[in-house]
């Protein structure tokens, strides 16, 4: 078989600001400022958030406003005094992609307004709020922008998400499992488009180079697989893809699928009938060996030794240059006419067509289903369609098929939580 290039698949990525919005909502501390040491100013303080942070992404700046609420306990010489009152302050976040797959952001305070400004008295004095907020304002701003820049970069962990997908792919695939087939993966680069914000999501594209095996038999041993992924800038965009497959099915699996297939399988010719009750392969490094157990009409066995052929178009694996021959100490061989061996021997060669198409079409859903459930990110889905599976050749030699196989389809990557349809 001969060495296929890589098959590419480019998956392009959506992350829609809701979702970062609720990333960094779920860790920003409620919290934001607290001061329970009264000995060196008489003040204590506490600053909390009452309500999510709201973001609003535009080409090169996220503007973002968050509501908290201020507790202020002062000591005079009068007596103790506490305040509350609510602000909402307005941050602005300048950001730039230095490199393709990372995140510079610098956070600012812009201003604070006041929801309700709050007023204390003490003995018909008033007690300045402005001196007391603009403190906490100030002791707050340096942590909270320090906090909302460290949790913008923690969603933009571009090369530990890829890292992730990359080892997930090394997994072996459970593909078909009734056959013990697996999915080999063995990502070669991985590549990235520059980020761009467009309508509320911030969206990329991953391409991934690969080569890919379907092997047969027990589940493969992972092993020098590439460790960490180079990654590359990629210039232009696609969704598609189109993998090219190989496959290695041993006479064993062949076996199997021929007993799916054929076992209980009846024809009628001539006024006989003959079911298959068993089947067992084997073979040298050219041909196969088939023998069919029989009854019906016919009870014995029928031994077929033949080259296996590939129709691409049709999806058929047959045997041309067939030899066969009948169970000799059966008493109804030499019975058997002439005619009747040669319509037997076309009925044979017929049940050994084995039709591929329908298994292509099976593992096809079963790969859809696999990549409908798969998530390997909380926060993240990928979301695809299979369109085709197909062979394109096979071919026969050491006791095992070779194959090559073509997979086209789409894929994306996009937050569960977009109304991306």
């Amino acid at each position: 078989m001969r060495n296929l290039p890589s098959s590419r698949i480019n998956i392009p990525v959506f992350i829609h600001q809701q979702t970062i919005e609720a990333s960094i909502n779920k860790y920003l501390p409620e919290v934001l400022y607290e001061d329970n040491e009264a000995s060196d100013d008489g003040l204590l303080l506490i600053a909390k958030k009452t309500g999510d942070l709201e973001i609003q992404i535009s080409n090169d700046v996220i503007h973002s406003k968050l509501p908290f609420n201020v507790w202020v306990k002062k000591d005079t010489l009068l007596s103790d005094i506490e305040l509350e009152a609510s602000l909402v302050i307005d941050l602005k976040t300048n950001y730039s992609f230095p490199r393709f797959d990372q995140l510079q952001t610098s956070t600012e305070l812009e201003h604070y307004e006041w929801v309700e400004a709050p007023k204390a008295k003490v003995a018909g004095m008033n007690l300045s709020v402005k001196s007391i907020t603009d403190f906490i304002i100030k002791k707050s701003r340096d942590k909270l922008t320090d906090q909302i820049d460290h949790l913008l970069n923690e969603q933009f962990q571009i090369r530990t998400l890829i890292a992730q997908a990359w080892a997930y792919a090394e997994q072996p695939f459970p593909l078909y499992p009734p056959l013990d087939i697996w999915l080999i993966i063995q990502p070669q680069q991985a590549g990235l488009l520059p980020f761009e914000v467009l309508d509320g999501y911030i969206r990329s594209q991953l391409m991934l180079d690969t080569t890919i095996q379907v092997i047969a038999g027990a589940k493969p041993v992972v092993s020098d697989f590439v460790a960490e992924p180079k990654l590359v800038e990629l210039k232009t965009n696609d969704d598609k893809i189109s993998l090219c497959i190989q496959g290695v099915i041993p006479i064993s699996t062949l076996e199997k699928a021929a007993k799916l297939q054929l076992i209980g399988h009846s024809f009628s010719f001539a006024g006989y009938d003959v079911s298959v009750t068993n089947i067992n392969l084997g073979g040298d490094d050219q041909k196969i060996m088939v023998q069919l157990d029989l009854e019906g009409s016919y009870s014995g066995w029928a031994r077929l030794t033949g080259k296996p052929k590939f129709d691409a178009i049709k999806q058929v694996l047959s045997f041309e240059d067939l030899e066969y021959e009948l169970d000799g100490n059966n008493p109804l061989i030499s019975g058997l006419g002439w005619l009747f061996r040669r319509t037997f021997e076309r009925k044979l060669k017929e049940a050994l067509s084995i039709k591929l198409d329908q298994p292509m079409q099976t593992l096809r859903k079963t790969a859809q289903q696999q990549l409908d459930d798969l998530s390997f990110h909380p926060s993240i889905k990928l979301q695809g369609n299979i369109q085709r599976i197909s062979i394109l050749s096979a071919s026969y030699k050491a006791q095992e098929i070779h194959l090559e196989m073509e997979a086209k389809g789409k894929l994306r990557i996009v937050d569960q939580r977009s109304k991306l349809a």
